[in-house]
């Protein structure tokens, strides 16, 4: 009697729950978005974050789930899901009315690497447009062209998307280009010097 009044309690503050938004798309975001953490406890997260206790809950194999940021008033959540993983969590308002909640999932071994996914409010997939920066963005075209070396070498080196992303306060995709990581040592000690590590910015439109 006692599992069963508890099952309803929850299932009850829940449902309450489900009346902020920020709430409810953490709630109610399908669980294979979160593999390791079932809907009790992203509860448990938001209403320990929300209180000034507890970050983290034990996800479904006992380790630790840390919930990094929970912002209701822009709608945007960042969760530790793993030692190497991250999911972030975001609602977007455009123009014509339209909400669309965008997620990155990020391993930071052993490479650091996002995906980007797009639903509708009620969790259906979407695609958005997001042009991707070249790789021309990081790469220092002035000490290219001094150092005598073949472009389209280095662009065949560099070009390819080893992107991570986050979503920022301004409502922007931060793109961060991990590719000198892939690279040996000998085309890294050579690309190196060419390349601008930094974040590029890029506006999310529907």
């Amino acid at each position: 009697m006692k599992r069963i009044l508890s099952a309803i309690i929850v299932i009850f503050i829940i449902g309450n729950a489900y009346g902020i938004p920020t709430d409810s798309i953490f709630l109610k975001m399908p669980d294979r978005l979160t593999p390791t953490l079932a809907r009790k406890q992203r509860y448990e997260l938001a209403e320990y974050f929300k209180a000034g206790k507890a970050d983290s809950v034990p996800n479904l194999f006992g380790r630790n789930t840390i919930l990094q940021k929970y912002d209701t008033a822009s709608c945007h959540i960042v969760v530790k899901t793993s030692a190497t993983g991250t999911t972030e969590i975001k609602k977007f308002a455009f123009s014509t009315n339209e909400n669309v909640i965008g997620i990155i999932q990020t391993v930071s071994q052993p490479l650091k690497f996002s995906e980007i996914q797009f639903f509708t409010d009620n969790w259906q997939p979407i695609k958005l447009l997001i042009e991707m920066p070249g790789f021309k963005n990081w790469i220092n075209e002035k000490l290219l062209i001094e150092t005598g070396l073949d472009p389209i070498w280095i662009e065949n080196l560099i070009k390819k998307e080893y992107f991570s992303m986050h979503f920022t306060d301004t409502n922007e995709l931060e793109i961060e280009n991990n590719v000198l990581n892939i690279l040996s040592k000998e085309d890294r000690k050579m690309v190196e010097p060419l390349f601008e590590n930094k974040a590029v910015r890029i506006k999310i439109v529907k």
